[in-house]
């Protein structure tokens, strides 16, 4: 599981980057930021590359943004699955509890 300490660390790097959304130019071989500013260079082979890192710049931080959302949600449910287990444990104390008050009142 990613912790939140990995979590902050990629935060950090994706907030410290330039400013998206970027874009790759294949004539160019150049990814760009916002007002052109030039991001990195790449050669023609990797546009690909070029294509996933300019896509990168939006998508990092979604995914992280997502990652504590669900880690969010599963902290709620744990939550709720320990209550339930508690709720639980309850329950068969009372059942226990009646099926020896009825084999008592048999017995009598």
């Amino acid at each position: 599981m990613m912790t939140d300490a990995e979590l902050n660390e990629i935060e950090t790097r994706a907030s410290l980057a330039t400013a998206g959304p970027w874009k790759s130019n294949y004539k160019r071989h150049d990814v760009y930021g916002p007002n052109d500013k030039h991001v990195c260079h790449f050669f023609e082979e990797s546009y690909i590359d070029a294509e996933f890192i300019a896509a990168a710049r939006e998508d990092v931080p979604r995914l992280v943004a997502e990652v504590r959302r669900l880690k969010e949600e599963a902290g709620g449910l744990q939550h709720n699955l320990e209550l339930m287990l508690i709720d639980n444990e309850q329950l068969i104390r009372m059942l226990d509890a009646i099926s020896d008050y009825a084999e008592g009142a048999d017995n009598a």
